[in-house]
């Protein structure tokens, strides 16, 4: 269980990293960089402390933490999915928009 646990902390530090480096390049905001950074570090805290979420486990009659873990990321996954597509759906609107504006205006000319 230990060289699982110690895999798992090295991938939360290197996406803390590769989050901290879209952060400089200012492919995220403050507020998703905030986002991501409390992602990653509630992801550490059940990865080297996971009897911290057996209250939990408990609370909702769930069999194993690690239940509670697939549970947790199938849903926190069922979400950030919902937001992508939302995202995408707002740039195909606003490109549809403005492709109709520069045909427009060529039109003119």
């Amino acid at each position: 269980m230990l060289s699982l646990q110690l895999f798992g902390v090295l991938f939360m530090l290197i996406m803390q990293y590769i989050n901290y480096i879209n952060l400089k390049k200012n492919n995220l905001s403050v507020s998703e960089f905030l986002f991501w950074a409390v992602v990653w570090l509630v992801s550490l805290i059940a990865i080297v402390f996971p009897s911290s979420l057996d209250d939990i486990r408990r609370s909702l009659y769930i069999n194993s933490v690690l239940d509670l873990i697939f549970i947790v990321s199938i849903l926190f996954m069922g979400v950030i999915l919902y937001y992508n597509s939302v995202i995408v759906t707002k740039n195909n609107k606003q490109l549809n928009e403005l492709v109709r504006k520069i045909a427009l205006s060529k039109d003119k000319k």
